[in-house]
């Protein structure tokens, strides 16, 4: 019941949603939320659009963690700006969930192609298109780059599998309340039907052990971070991997 909930609700908002994005960027964005830039350097708000790369970055921080006892009770790598599900995330992103998804789909990522888990922890892999996700940041006048699941300790070790979907999050009824934005969860690895980004196989699902943040990458809190979305079908031919960043001793 409730997924077919879902599911209609998504089929029903989504034609809309797209026949708003092919008249952009020519169609006059009024909303503070949702503004657009020049063409030559086209914008969601503060979330910048390479629409030829089939990418987008958005600026943010990682967050304060508290003392680490064994746990940090992780369940999303990114949530929006004073989300309220910022206690169990790495990073903030100065974006809201509807600009963040609007994002998405300008870069080719489609919707349709996703199923939804059908509840919280469900451990069956979730469908949806592939994601490269990386975050960077300055550190000591030195730029860092990691691919975003190695901000993830699993058994004292880095996430090493990268597999992100998009997954576009939903509505529900009544009122058409978008779940991302309901909630503030932009990038998830638990299943969560109200994230956008999932993580296909889930990290920790299952797992005796909680998994914390790789404190020893990471910079202090409050840094500034810029998280890039891209789609790597867009970008077929160019190479993926990119290097881990370490901090300088």
């Amino acid at each position: 019941m409730h997924e077919n909930r879902l599911t209609q609700a998504k089929s029903s908002i989504y034609p809309a949603v797209l026949a708003l994005l092919l008249s952009w960027p020519a169609a006059a964005w009024t909303d503070e939320t949702a503004t657009v830039a020049p063409p030559e350097a086209p914008s969601l708000g503060q979330i910048q659009l390479d629409r030829e790369m089939g990418q987008f970055s958005v600026p943010g921080r990682f967050l304060e963690r508290g003392p680490d006892q064994g746990r940090d009770l992780l369940e999303y790598l990114a949530v929006k700006r004073n989300g309220y599900k910022a206690y169990e995330a790495v990073l903030e992103l100065d974006t809201t969930a509807t600009e963040f998804n609007l994002a998405c789909i300008l870069i080719g990522l489609d919707p349709d192609n996703a199923t939804l888990p059908e509840y919280h922890f469900d451990p069956r892999p979730v469908q949806g298109d592939p994601v490269d996700i990386h975050v960077e940041w300055d550190a000591d006048g030195t730029l860092h780059r990691a691919r975003a699941a190695e901000l993830i300790l699993m058994n004292g070790k880095p996430v090493d599998d990268h597999g992100w979907v998009y997954t576009g999050s939903t509505f529900i009824e009544p009122g058409n309340i978008y779940l991302a934005e309901q909630s503030g969860t932009l990038i998830g690895f638990v299943h969560d039907a109200d994230s956008i980004i999932e993580h296909r196989h889930g990290i920790a699902l299952n797992a005796p052990q909680a998994p914390s943040v790789n404190r020893a990458l990471m910079p202090p809190p409050q840094t500034p971070i810029r998280v890039i979305i891209r789609n790597p079908a867009e970008t077929a031919g160019q190479d993926d991997a990119a290097p881990s960043a370490t901090l300088a001793d």
